[in-house]
Formats: structure tokens, C-alpha cells, sequence
């Protein structure tokens, strides 16, 4: 790429946007290389005049400011990146549209590192439920599923058990087999969410599943689905997990 650069700084324009392209490319060669300390050092020198050329809607400069923004990421500078990962979102749906691929994970992107920040959660709940939001289509609902698991964990983190655990049994219940057994990380999450929203009595030593199948759960709708697929237990044992009720409020689910 160095070699290239030197070939289209002799025969091409400095105006010309292949050079442009070779400069982003460097960028990312530096990204996957690795080398992070020589990306942040020359990034910004690289972006501020595409952006100047080619307007903050360029589809060019999300890529760069994409890549710059993943960088500090990598260097847990989280507060750093968002600007540049906002500025990509921003570039890419105003170029490429709101559901497109590039314009989803780069807005995934910005709401982890915004979550990452400690932000309040008024900011960061806006950028989730967007996301939620812009991918309701049948292409993207590994997706969707991915960002909704990243909301519930994020929720529960943040001390917000109940939500947490309404948006995880919203999912589990918009399964193809929503009475099929959970993966062992959303039964973690499920049983964090399940404590932390007052399913379980206060008084035991450890919050496990295994504690709550030893106790029965309140007669609340949303806590017995929640015991119910921590238990494995069948639906009819259960009050039905599906209730439009459990689903979280703010969020848009078909």
C-alpha cells in the first residue's frame, strides 16, 4: 500500500479519489496489522481532509471514521471513540440507508462504546431501541437477536433487573420453539435479570437457578415465565411467557 500510494502521488492528482481509497486502506491494514499506536497517530491527519473534500454523508469517510473509532475501542478509550463511531453511523445512513448492514453494526458499535462509558442510561437506552428498531426485517434477525442480548445484558448491568428480564423473555418467546431450553450464557443473564428483579425470596445464600427452583416465584406473570425456562419446567405448569404485557416498553417488537 505504501508502494501504491507513492505510484498514485506521481501520476495522479492530489484531489483524486484514489488516493483517498489508498489512505483508508492504509488505515485499515494498520487495524487488522494490529498496530493501533501508528492508526491513532495518523488517522485524524488522514480524515479531516476527506471530510472536507467529500462531506460528512460520504460513505468514504465512514469507513475511515469507522476504523478510527474501532481503534480506541480496542484501546478501552471508549469516550474517544464515540464521536468518530457516531460521525460513521451518521455518514453511513445518510449514504447507504438506515438498515443497511454497514449502517447497523456501526450504530452497534456506538452503543456499546456509549454503554462502555457509563453513560446515563436516558442516552444509551435511545441508541438500543433504535437499533431494536431499524432491525425488524426477516434479513436481519440473527442480528437483531444479537443486539436485543446485548440490550438485556446491558440492562441488567446497569441495575435495570425488570427490563432486563422482560426483554429476555420477549426474545425467548418470539423463538421459532420458544419452549426449546436456553443456551447457557442467556441462562446466566436470565437468572442475573431473575434475581435482580425480586423473582427470588431475599433470604437465600447463592442466586442460582438451582435456588430458584427451590422456591416458588411470586405471582407475577413475568417472574414465573422467567422461573419456568430457568427450570426447564413445561408451559402448562406456567403462566404463558408470551404475554404482549412482558414485552419492554419503548422497544418495537412485531
Amino acid at each position: 500500500l505504501d508502494a501504491a500510494s507513492s505510484v498514485a502521488a506521481a501520476v495522479l492528482p492530489e484531489d483524486h479519489p484514489t488516493r483517498a481509497r489508498l489512505q483508508l486502506a492504509r488505515l485499515e491494514a494498520m487495524s487488522i496489522a494490529g498496530d493501533r499506536a501508528q492508526l491513532l497517530e495518523h488517522g485524524p491527519a488522514v480524515l479531516a481532509p476527506l471530510a472536507e473534500k467529500y462531506g460528512a454523508d460520504s460513505a468514504l469517510l465512514g469507513r475511515g471514521e469507522s476504523v478510527l473509532g474501532l481503534a480506541f475501542v480496542r484501546e478501552k478509550r471508549y469516550e474517544e471513540a464515540v464521536p468518530h463511531l457516531d460521525a460513521s453511523w451518521r455518514a453511513f445512513r445518510s449514504s447507504l440507508g438506515e438498515r443497511h448492514a454497514l449502517t447497523l453494526r456501526t450504530e452497534m458499535n456506538l452503543a456499546l462504546a456509549m454503554a462502555a462509558t457509563q453513560a446515563e442510561p436516558e442516552a444509551v437506552m435511545p441508541r438500543f431501541e433504535h437499533l431494536v428498531a431499524s432491525s425488524n426485517g426477516p434479513e436481519h434477525q440473527e442480528f437483531r437477536a444479537f443486539v436485543r442480548m446485548q440490550y438485556a445484558q446491558w440492562l441488567a448491568k446497569a441495575g435495570r433487573g425488570h427490563e432486563a428480564r422482560d426483554m429476555l423473555l420477549a426474545m425467548f418467546a418470539e423463538r421459532d420453539e420458544p419452549d426449546a431450553p436456553i443456551q447457557a450464557d442467556e441462562t446466566d443473564w436470565l437468572n442475573h435479570a431473575y434475581w435482580s428483579s425480586d423473582c427470588g425470596p431475599s433470604h437465600v445464600d447463592e442466586a442460582t437457578p438451582e435456588a430458584a427452583c427451590r422456591h416458588a416465584a411470586p405471582e407475577n406473570a413475568a417472574c414465573s415465565a422467567a422461573r419456568r425456562l430457568l427450570c426447564h419446567e413445561p408451559v402448562a405448569t406456567q403462566t404463558n411467557a408470551a404475554n404482549p404485557s412482558l414485552k419492554p416498553q419503548g422497544v418495537t417488537i412485531p
